[in-house]
């Protein structure tokens, strides 16, 4: 099994190094892939382009939350076939918002992009998406993400002898 291990933004740049990594495991012929996230968040339309790509690879996906991991990068995990948390992880989900101009810090109309997945994923319903995405952050443990839907089982994955560990590099 091949890790890819996401720790640090989602920016466009760590996306791109993502989905490259991601696709050098399908040329090597891997069976599947596992995403592991430790992201506070970023740049949500990166985000919802890896969500994607994750989803359009012909090899089954698996995520792993492991440490925090919020904002957009809990829709990215969700793209997840199976998704496990460690222990000692946290999910944060809250509205996106503009970052500039006349409407900074207003709610953005994204927001109802990033929470479809939890409604299609997570089987969430339109009440559940909207107590959980609202200006204030919702932070939940790995046990109640697991309650929730997002989270499949809470484990500290071990890596074996003959799986792989690749760090995405996130430029600064």
């Amino acid at each position: 099994m091949r890790y890819l291990f996401y720790q640090g933004a989602i920016t466009p740049e760590g996306v791109r190094n993502a989905q490259a990594l991601a696709w050098a495991a399908v040329a090597d012929g891997e069976p599947a892939l596992t995403l592991c996230i430790v992201s506070g968040g970023g740049d949500v339309t990166s985000g919802i382009g890896l969500f994607n790509y994750l989803d359009m690879l012909p090899i089954p996906v698996y995520t792993h939350a492991a440490g925090p991991c919020g904002s957009i990068a809990v829709t990215i995990f969700l793209a997840g076939q199976k998704r496990t948390a460690a222990p000692l992880s946290m999910f944060t989900t809250h509205q996106s918002t503009f970052s500039e101009g006349p409407n900074a810090g207003q709610r953005a109309p994204n927001t109802d992009l990033i929470a479809e997945p939890f409604k299609t994923v997570a089987n969430w319903s339109d009440d559940a998406v909207a107590q959980r995405f609202g200006a204030a952050d919702f932070n939940f443990s790995p046990r109640e993400a697991k309650k929730l839907g997002i989270v499949d089982n809470v484990v500290d994955v071990k890596l074996g002898s003959g799986d792989a560990l690749v760090n995405v590099f996130i430029p600064n």
